[in-house]
């Protein structure tokens, strides 16, 4: 999925399989965890944030097509934010499922799209070189899915921005994290969505170790 797709948190119940959290504590877990403009680094504006925005579905013809969330979502939630100068696109998607077994299905399903779907459009968007890149190691995460590509429609205008996309499942928690740019900041994009996606984590790590302390 590119970057206009989504960021993906997913609830975490407990690391030891506690009872899962309330509609809620879903909320409020995804709104503390999800990545904001700060966690982009200086420079970057939040542009608001979206609950429960559904997920985008490849057709065999590889065209991404809405669709409400899948059963077994608590919550999902999605922030974007720019860079001041306005060539940085960066968004986090927070999404709480009831298990781990809903979250590693989605996590197919993104795998699924990016193996079979080199180009994917929308009737206003399209992205071409779509690829599986270098997933980074972050520490306490059970599945990490890079991608790369190339966003050359957004909003029915041509453009010509790199972008990559990193996915990480942790229980019953994905996160995502993807951030495009015009080709001369393609160098840095990866950087910037691994420092996120860790930054994510963290704040998920610690928000489970809070939950189950005695």
């Amino acid at each position: 999925m590119a970057v206009v797709t989504g960021l993906v948190v997913t609830l975490v119940l407990s690391l030891g399989g506690g009872p899962s959290r309330s509609p809620a504590e879903a909320r409020e877990l995804v709104t503390n965890v999800a990545a904001t403009a700060t966690d982009w680094g200086p420079g970057f504006d939040d542009l608001g944030d979206r609950y429960d925005t559904g997920e985008l579905l490849a057709q065999k013809d590889c065209e991404l097509t809405a669709r409400g969330n899948r059963p077994g979502t608590l919550v999902g939630l999605q922030r974007v934010a720019k860079s001041d100068e306005g060539t940085l696109f960066a968004m986090s998607d927070a999404r709480a499922f009831k298990n781990a077994a809903t979250a590693e299905a989605y996590m197919k399903d993104i795998e699924d799209t990016l193996h079979r779907c080199p180009v994917q459009r929308t009737p206003k968007a399209r992205y071409e070189d779509v690829r599986e890149g270098a997933a980074p190691h972050v520490s306490g995460l059970d599945h990490v899915i890079s991608e790369e590509g190339r966003a050359t429609l957004e909003d029915g205008k041509n453009t010509n921005y790199s972008y990559v996309a990193l996915t990480g499942r942790k229980g019953e928690v994905v996160l995502y994290a993807a951030v495009e740019g015009p080709p001369e900041s393609r160098g840095e994009l990866p950087r910037l969505a691994a420092e996120a996606l860790e930054r994510m984590n963290g704040r998920l790590s610690d928000a489970a170790a809070l939950r189950h302390v005695p």
